[in-house]
């Protein structure tokens, strides 16, 4: 691996201004650029992306990963936090940076961002990465008590309990460590430096807002509003599904129901492996986006679908 290190810049898009990460090959290459959006909670593109980053990049491509409104560096926007303002903003986003046959992916939130991206405007994307992505199911939870769990979290969402609870939970570095252990699977993902990490965020920054926005927009009366599922037939580039097995956030059977109705499909999923993959097994993680990324840069013949 090597020394690829990011550089911060910032774009001044109509309604305020986004801070990202760029990491740039050693050497100029044919490559395509690859644009990564990072998840939501307390996420940001330095956290999602830092050695996925660095190794996609010295695998020969440029990299962009941007942190979304109200997280990171960038602050909160104008306008409400819904999926359809944040689907519309990776649209500016990709504009502003001029980016085209482009790889799009996303984590997460990030993945339903770029799904609901290419669905509405396909031109110029040469293929998908999506990582434990949201957006290909109906309710968050598997399952009988699906159904109960989707209702609860939307009563505690929109009574206010879930945000407020969380926020004042989220200054204990004890109560922060178990949280950290419904999304990392390993111990040795459950890092002192991820904790360290998220805590300011937690304590000061407006990103576990921004999410709880989102998310009470998200959980309507007995599903999830945004569902992707039924229209992902309509993707006619390669997309690499990569999930977890022991992912307690977003079930691992909604990427195996969408890799069943895109054309074109590569679909990985890690054992041992929670919602931060990145984390639990970044080695694993690292290796299926490269691999997909050569196949996708033309360097070698696909190796089919899995």
């Amino acid at each position: 691996m090597g020394e690829v290190e990011p550089v911060r810049g910032s774009l001044d898009l109509e309604w305020g201004e986004v801070s990202y990460l760029e990491w740039r090959p050693p050497s100029p290459t044919s490559r395509p650029d690859v644009l990564l959006l990072h998840g939501g909670g307390l996420d940001s593109a330095n956290l999602a992306f830092e050695r996925l980053g660095r190794v996609i990049a010295d695998a020969g491509h440029r990299v962009v990963a941007p942190d979304h409104p109200g997280y990171g560096h960038t602050p909160l926007p104008p306008w409400d936090l819904t999926q359809g303002n944040l689907v519309a903003y990776t649209g500016e986003l990709i504009e502003a940076l001029g980016l085209d046959d482009f790889v799009l992916g996303g984590f997460s939130m990030g993945g339903g961002m770029a799904i609901g991206h290419a669905l509405d405007h396909p031109e110029g994307i040469r293929a998908l990465v999506l990582l434990a992505s949201y957006g290909c199911m109906d309710q968050a939870v598997d399952g009988p008590l699906g159904c109960l769990a989707h209702h609860t979290l939307r009563f505690g969402l929109h009574s206010g309990v879930v945000p407020i609870g969380t926020r004042l939970a989220f200054r204990s570095r004890i109560l922060m460590r178990a949280a950290l252990s419904h999304i990392v699977a390993t111990r040795q993902g459950r890092t002192r430096q991820l904790l360290e990490a998220v805590m300011p965020e937690a304590i000061e920054g407006s990103a576990w807002d921004a999410f709880m926005l989102w998310l009470s927009d998200e959980h309507l009366a007995g599903r999830l509003k945004t569902n992707y599922l039924e229209r992902l037939g309509e993707l006619q580039v390669p997309v690499l599904f990569v999930h977890g097995q022991r992912d307690r956030v977003i079930p691992v059977s909604s990427s195996r129901a969408a890799a069943t109705k895109v054309r074109d499909v590569r679909l990985v999923t890690i054992p041992r492996s929670g919602h931060l993959m990145h984390r639990d097994r970044p080695q694993t993680l690292t290796s299926a986006v490269v691999e997909f990324l050569d196949e996708v840069s033309g360097d070698r013949e696909p190796a089919g679908s899995a």
